[in-house]
């Protein structure tokens, strides 16, 4: 049997010739390569817990899935199989998505979750009643570390179909709202003055004010009188942090430097009650 004999057999074997398979196998393998390498990088970029060394890896699977498939269909004897075996992953695709719809839509809630970017590994956000700091992303849930040491997890299509507060305001001051309520016959005037003073020198607070409103003499914390009742006048002081993270530690300061403040100014405090808002 001479070469040219060997070489129209093979061809036989395959579907478009021997020539034909080669090339376009070469070309599979290589842009399988360089795919793999691009995932392979792109995966690397992830920062914390996220969706992509998972995605990675499905990918990863799938592309030698697909080359595989490649190989049988152009192979004259496997194209049935081949052909059996993509049918069959069909049906068993169809059967895992029914089956597993929950989870399913979960995954696909991820995805869109780590398209969007509302948060990120890190962040302080609040998912209905749960708030904490984004510990991981999965393919399935997302994983919130609250103020309590606990791990709240949450499926990602909830978290997609409900309101998230993302606390983290991108380098740019937080502000919260502190609230006093100062009794009847008090000097307003002085409590206004004492709780500025003691805000202004708190360390953690910062002056979000501009070159112009220095110039112009606008205190740094703005002082309302937001409500009177039988008790008291209640005034509401501005406090500004660099981030929310570090609000609740630096409130709790001026609330306790604010209590000897006052009473040692002979202000008397009506019915009192903090609040926090963002504004």
């Amino acid at each position: 049997m001479t070469f040219k004999d060997l070489i129209t057999k093979a061809d036989a074997f395959f579907e478009n010739g021997l020539l034909q398979f080669l090339i376009s196998l070469a070309v599979i393998l290589v842009a399988a390569f360089v795919l793999r390498r691009l995932l392979r990088r792109w995966s690397k970029k992830a920062e914390g817990h996220t969706f992509r060394p998972f995605m990675f890896g499905v990918l990863k699977v799938l592309i030698v899935f697909l080359v595989i498939l490649f190989i049988m269909m152009q192979v004259t004897p496997l194209k049935n199989i081949a052909g059996s075996l993509l049918a069959g992953t069909s049906v068993l695709a169809l059967a895992l998505s029914l089956a597993c719809q929950e989870s399913v839509g979960n995954f696909i809630a991820g995805l869109f979750i780590i398209a969007s970017k509302p948060f990120e590994v890190g962040d302080y956000i609040k998912v209905g009643e749960f708030q904490g700091t984004v510990d991981e992303i999965t393919m399935r849930h997302t994983v919130l570390h609250t103020w309590e040491n606990n791990r709240v997890i949450i499926p990602n299509s909830v978290v997609n179909s409900r309101e998230v507060t993302n606390f983290n305001t991108g380098g740019k001051p937080y502000c919260s709202f502190l609230s006093v309520s100062v009794s009847h016959g008090s000097d307003l005037e002085k409590a206004v003055a004492v709780g500025r003073a003691v805000i202004e020198t708190q360390t953690g607070v910062v002056d979000v004010r501009t070159a112009s409103q220095r110039a112009d003499g606008e205190p740094a914390v703005t002082a309302r009188c937001s409500e009177i009742t039988e008790t008291g006048a209640k005034l509401t002081f501005s406090v500004w942090t660099a981030d929310y993270g570090s609000t609740f530690d630096i409130l709790s300061d001026v609330r306790r430097r604010l209590v000897i403040a006052y009473g040692e100014n002979g202000i008397r405090f009506g019915h009192m009650r903090f609040g926090r808002a963002e504004e």
